[in-house]
């Protein structure tokens, strides 16, 4: 496959808000494509293809929507591509898009994501019951808040720069006509007053629930050449996905992250993310995230990304402004929140962004994330000479079911680390052990992290010992509080593991027990005892 330039030539956006009534989903599309159809001086005729994507279809009740969206995106007739990535989907959308022209399959790709959440609910879509995942009842902020704190912990970091980032984005999303949530007399002790959701994060420092879409015309060199209007070039582009389970995953530091990031910054030349990039639309739904993302994505060394918070840098007169549209937790339709950090990062190179518009802006980095997945790009403004040769790109994938890819790598290969030769892993079945009963005193309860998940180990006062999820089922605050634990599960039923020194938990994702190798089949009468969280061989 051959490789050309190709760039951002029309941008698209509707108006967010918590319930868009005046449209369908039909009807939300629509209106993102024709304002970048209008935007590129393109008309439906001129469209190669459509790349179209959104989260969940649990999220509007809706299967397969892109079926009877193709008439509404003037598909009729050409290729259509659906892409699905959950939370990033967005950003991958965009990126497939931009690979098709890249590799000459097409001239002109029109690419849509949305999202109308009020349709549906999305923490009942969240919600799946075992053995398919965990259930989210607390929706996605019980997820990510034990992830939260364990960075907060890590970074030894003040308790108010969530706080910060939230009064930072709100005040910038102002200028940002089309951003769901404007607050003007927003400050520091408004969102310090609002209401404890989950620990540490306060109402005010999550995204809200939006209906929403973006679309981008993308072209390749020549077309892009040949319109009036300006152009984002795409200087680099990559995805990473981890595969969920894996025992040895780094949610708060993700190894996606750090890789989609790195191969980014090689192809566009990128040595240091903050001086090099003067602006950056990067994902975050939850304000503790940005002080992360500094971290994972090399603008600030590990630990000091909320100093560069705290110091006012990634405000809007910064020296390295991020969301000057004010970002995620100012506008979210999940599907289309990816896209739109690299729509707007286009329009800051291309000038467009109004009130909002970060000075001299000439490259700008955009980014997408899912609690499994992570992706990025970054576009540029800077003129591409007629006669220039072509960058060398680098086409390096990994996802969580296949390792190596089977197709040959060209130009210049990506060194592995020599452990990633066993990939993917196996699933963590089988026997582990957690800890020594004389660990814990009778009335203790010691939080722990295994599995990949969030657990607590705790004795009653008559010396039973207690296994089970960290995460409140019925609030989303985390047990390791004593205090909670004894107010609202005082009378609640949980699993009793029976530990003695040596014995350890076994981990059964299908949550029944499993005949091991060598072991006696079970007969009426035997006194194993059986748990949800596996087998404990009788005293």
């Amino acid at each position: 496959m051959g490789s050309q330039r190709c760039a951002v030539i029309g941008v698209g956006q509707t108006h967010h808000a918590a319930e868009r009534k005046d449209v369908s989903i039909a009807g939300l599309v629509r209106e993102a494509a024709l304002e970048a159809l209008e935007d590129a001086g393109l008309a439906w005729s001129d469209i190669d293809a459509v790349v179209i994507g959104k989260a969940p279809d649990t999220f509007e009740g809706v299967v397969m929507p892109e079926l009877f969206l193709a008439d509404a995106l003037g598909a009729a007739g050409k290729p259509m591509l659906r892409v699905h990535t959950a939370g990033s989907v967005g950003g991958s959308t965009a990126i497939v898009a931009a690979k098709l022209v890249e590799a000459g399959v097409h001239e002109r790709v029109l690419t849509v994501s949305f999202e109308k959440q009020s349709e549906s609910d999305s923490v009942w879509g969240l919600t799946v019951e075992m053995p398919f995942q965990a259930p989210l009842v607390a929706g996605a902020g019980g997820y990510f808040a034990p992830l939260i704190r364990a960075y907060i912990e890590r970074a030894s970091a003040p308790a108010d720069i969530g706080m910060r980032v939230a009064v930072k984005d709100r005040l910038a999303a102002l200028g940002n006509p089309n951003a769901h949530l404007h607050l003007p007399d927003i400050d520091l002790a408004m969102v310090e007053e609002s209401f404890m959701l989950w620990d540490p994060l306060r109402y005010l420092e999550v995204c809200p629930s939006s209906d929403g879409a973006m679309a981008l015309v993308i072209g390749s060199e020549d077309v892009a050449k040949g319109t009036e209007g300006p152009a984002a070039w795409i200087q680099g582009m990559a995805m990473r996905s981890e595969p969920t389970m894996f025992a040895g995953r780094d949610q708060v530091n993700p190894r996606a992250g750090r890789d989609c990031a790195a191969d980014v910054y090689a192809q566009a030349g990128v040595t240091d993310p903050r001086s090099d990039f003067d602006c950056a639309e990067v994902y975050v739904p939850f304000s503790w995230y940005e002080p992360m993302w500094l971290e994972n994505l090399g603008f600030a060394a590990q630990g000091e990304g909320w100093k560069l918070t705290e110091s006012g840098a990634t405000a809007p007169d910064g020296d390295i402004p991020w969301n000057p549209s004010g970002g995620v937790l100012s506008s979210n339709p999940i599907g289309a929140s990816g896209m739109i950090r690299f729509g707007e990062a286009a329009q800051q190179v291309r000038q467009r962004c109004g009130d909002y518009q970060v000075a001299g802006a000439r490259r700008a980095l955009g980014h997408a994330y899912g609690g499994g997945r992570s992706s990025s790009a970054c576009g540029s403004s800077d003129p591409i000479h007629p006669t220039s040769p072509s960058p060398p790109v680098v086409r390096h994938q990994t996802n969580a079911h296949q390792y190596p890819p089977t197709r040959p790598v060209p130009t210049r290969q990506v060194r592995r680390p020599h452990a990633m030769a066993r990939f993917p892993f196996p699933m963590p079945f089988g026997w582990f052990q957690i800890g020594y009963p004389e660990d814990l005193a009778p009335g203790e309860l010691q939080p722990l992290h295994y599995f990949d998940s969030e657990l607590v180990m705790w004795r009653a006062d008559d010396g039973s010992l207690n296994l089970q999820s960290a995460i409140c089922p019925h609030l989303g605050a985390h047990l390791r509080v004593r205090r909670l634990c004894r107010r609202w599960h005082h009378r609640v039923s949980v699993p009793r593991v029976a530990l003695r020194r040596h014995r350890c938990v076994r981990r059964d994702p299908l949550q029944r027990p499993r005949q091991q190798a060598g072991e006696a089949p079970q007969l009426p009468g035997d006194r194993t005892q059986r748990t949800h969280h596996g087998v404990v061989p009788p005293r």
